[in-house]
């Protein structure tokens, strides 16, 4: 599976579709079952920096999920504008990227505790997502962009350093470096293998394949487990 899109968190801030078609993608979970869900893949992330933050933000959207779908209803011609936006933007995403990290993360059972399935978010984060949450509930939006108004300092300005743990595998490493070396050269922002960076991303082999949005700051954990380290 190619590494990419995780990359693609970790530099950029993301621009996400809030739309109906992910909760359509499964059947909603019932609120006993999605905190048991929650807290399961919680456990396994729990050490991680963010993770309670983000396990809070989840709690808190399942629980207004009923009142946002049905202030958000769209009109039938609506409806149709924004599936092809969706089929378009899906095109986008090659080899089915998006879904196999979703696969991979759902049987490792972590998909729950993350934010859109791969992404642990600081608590700035969570705050700027409900702020938009409640903005999309004012508008009666179904298209939003994720924002960062604490741009540009959650953008790697002077190119991303990384290292690697010592549990990462052979395969992640080399997987990783290759996925650095496609961004490199398609983006000016360079890539640099330094420990002792202050700000850096550490590649890791933990449950499932996750990272955190922007820089955050300090060392800050990229994870390739079982199923994220081929091409």
């Amino acid at each position: 599976m190619n590494i990419s899109l995780l990359l693609f968190t970790v530099f950029c801030t993301r621009a996400e579709l809030f739309d109906s078609r992910k909760s359509r993608s499964k059947s909603s979970a019932s609120d006993e079952n999605f905190e048991e869900e929650l807290e399961e893949g919680y456990q396994l992330l729990k050490d991680e920096p963010n993770a309670d933050d983000t396990k809070k933000l989840l709690q808190h959207l399942h629980k207004i999920e009923p009142e946002i779908k049905q202030k958000l209803t769209l009109s039938p011609e609506r409806e149709v504008e924004l599936q092809e936006a969706i089929e378009n933007y899906s095109e986008t995403r090659k080899d089915n990227i998006a879904d196999a990290i979703e696969e991979i993360n759902e049987k490792s059972k972590i998909n729950r505790a993350l934010f859109q399935g791969d992404m642990l978010l600081t608590r700035e984060q969570v705050e700027e997502v409900l702020e938009d949450v409640k903005e999309s509930e004012a508008k009666h939006r179904k298209r939003q962009a994720y924002r960062d108004k604490w741009y540009p300092k959650t953008l790697w300005s002077d190119g991303v350093y990384y290292a690697f743990h010592s549990n990462t595998t052979d395969a992640a490493k080399r997987v990783f470096r290759k996925a650095a070396l496609l961004w490199q050269s398609l983006t000016c922002i360079k890539f640099t293998e330094d420990r002792n960076a202050s700000n850096k991303i550490l590649v890791i082999k933990e449950t499932g394949c996750w990272s955190h949005v922007g820089r955050t700051g300090g060392t800050q954990g990229l994870s390739l487990g079982k199923g994220c380290e081929t091409v």
